[in-house]
């Protein structure tokens, strides 16, 4: 891994280089997803701040207090401390009936914050409409991972409890598959070999270019959990796909191995650079025995302090005309 860093430069750069890593970061297994939660609540408490012209936070309490016995002509009922929100979080793999929950409340009407209100008790949803937590209390405005702070988005840490425990396994039939979080044939490949070696021919096979079956050996003393365990620990060399992703607002620039480009001419705003294989007498050459580089383009905008619309236009033009051979992002 290389990673060059200039201070007074147009950009940062930083090329990585794939190595040994272990099957954990680059896989899961299957069945240890999240399970995304939602919910429709109440906010209350809030001072003059909640919704104004939304009827929506009306009507919800107007049925909240019939739920309690409390009957209120339509229409009598105009509080602005009132919110209409919607409640998000996620169950991890495995789950058990009582444990803690986090989740984040967004305003869905138009208040103005919700800072100082209280969530009433409110259901969350699994993706099959069944009730899988129910979280009340006070929230926490701006306290967001990341440092992003919104008035109308608030956030509860621990104040859910989960309803009912998972039912799900990571194993059966002697059996688990492995996910790849990126698909690749190489990968699956490496990744099938790696685990044959360490439990035999039989252990392991690659199904597609993102999933790995794994078959835990009849002669081995592990329990799943350690046999799980000892699968991930494992090191593979991952196969790596040709790709740059580019942020011209911070200009970090970032590519793995050695992205290659076909021999071109490029003139961009004054800028003229020659991607070419054998040495040439005119302007700047960029020369490697198998073909030019990005690295190469690279350094050479750098020295010539091509601004980041610069950058961005000549990587897009690049791509388009087949020369830049890898993916691009643009952020």
């Amino acid at each position: 891994m290389r990673l060059k860093i200039a201070l007074g430069g147009v950009f940062l750069l930083m090329t990585v280089a794939a190595g040994a890593v272990p099957i954990k970061d680059i896989a899961s297994i299957a069945g240890m997803q999240r399970t995304v939660l939602v919910g429709y609540g109440l906010v209350i408490g809030l001072n003059g701040s909640g919704d104004r012209r939304s009827s929506l936070s009306e009507r919800s309490l107007n049925a909240a207090l019939m739920q309690m016995g409390v009957s209120i002509p339509p229409g009598e009922i105009k509080s602005r401390n009132v919110a209409a929100v919607m409640v998000t979080g996620a169950l991890p793999p495995f789950y058990m009936q009582g444990q803690p929950l986090s989740v984040t409340v967004s305003s869905i009407g138009d208040a103005r914050s919700l800072e100082g209100g209280v969530l009433l008790r409110t259901l969350l949803k699994g993706p099959r409409g069944d009730a899988l937590a129910v979280i009340q209390g006070s929230m926490m405005v701006g306290a967001a991972p990341g440092g992003v702070s919104k008035g109308n988005v608030a956030h509860m840490s621990g104040s859910g409890v989960i309803l009912e425990s998972s039912s799900g396994s990571f194993h059966a039939n002697g059996r688990m598959t492995l996910a790849l979080n990126h698909q690749d044939f190489a990968t699956a490949l490496s990744i099938q070999e790696t685990v044959r070696l360490k439990y035999g021919v039989r252990s392991a096979n690659a199904l597609d270019s993102g999933r790995v079956e794994i078959v835990k050996p009849s002669h081995t003393r592990q329990d799943w959990v350690s046999f799980a365990a000892a699968v991930q620990a494992l090191e593979i060399n991952p196969g790596s796909r040709a790709r740059v992703v580019y942020d011209p607002r911070s200009g970090a620039l970032v590519f793995g191995g050695s992205v290659r480009l076909q021999p071109a001419a490029v003139s961009l705003n004054g800028i003229d650079i020659r991607l070419e294989d054998e040495p040439a007498e005119t302007q700047l050459k960029l020369l490697r025995p198998r073909g030019p580089t990005l690295q190469d383009l690279i350094t050479a905008l750098n020295a010539l302090k091509a601004s980041p619309t610069d950058i961005t236009a000549l990587l897009n033009a690049l791509k388009r005309s087949g020369m830049l051979m890898a993916e691009l992002e643009i952020l």
